[in-house]
């Protein structure tokens, strides 16, 4: 659902009600961009906030030559790229993911045995995503999971286009690699 303009000017010049309707409009997708690329739930949060700190001090120059939402996506993927940085400099990175505390519901028409076949795959794909390098799992999830192009992605990771697709390829044979050790380590566990 496309911003409402009128909302974007009233935030634009301080107002800090249309403001909060854009977080509340955008704020999972948010979370969502960041906790793809972070793998980190605590660290997806922080990050959320402060692209949300970037977003109020910038709207007033926000110019409206891109959506909103892919400029949206830009600051996000900035700050988690920032801190991939902070975190590789500090050199703890954590790419665990806590238990899941929530219960789940098959989703209709699935029987049970098809829901748990579901989750399964769901968690390996998360786990293999978790535990690719960030560099190469930002680009996977900018291009394969949110549809930037190869342009925007060069744009924001700031490297050449050629780059991009080399990195984007090589995140591939990774992703495939890491889930395919995944999958043999499942099949050893059965009896």
């Amino acid at each position: 659902m496309p911003l409402d303009p009128e909302i974007l000017k009233k935030a634009q010049k301080g107002d800090e009600e249309a403001f909060s309707q854009i977080v509340s409009e955008h704020q999972n997708l948010v979370f969502t961009v960041a906790l793809r690329i972070l793998a980190n739930p605590e660290d997806a949060l922080d990050a959320a906030q402060d692209v949300f700190l970037r977003v109020w001090k910038s709207l007033p120059k926000f110019q409206g030559r891109s959506e909103f939402t892919t400029w949206l996506y830009r600051i996000t993927a900035n700050i988690c790229l920032d801190y991939i940085k902070k975190r590789k400099k500090e050199r703890k990175v954590s790419l665990s993911w806590p238990d899941e505390q929530e219960e789940r519901f098959p989703e209709e028409g699935l029987t049970i045995e098809e829901e748990v076949d579901r989750i399964e795959v769901k968690d390996r794909l998360e786990e293999t995503l978790e535990r690719m390098n960030p560099i190469y799992r930002s680009a996977l999830v900018l291009r394969d999971i949110y549809g930037f192009s190869y342009e925007e992605i060069s744009r924001l990771l700031k490297i050449s286009l050629q780059a991009t697709k080399i990195r984007i390829y090589r995140a591939r044979l990774d992703f495939k690699s890491r889930y395919r050790k995944l999958e043999e380590g499942k099949g050893q566990e059965e009896p």
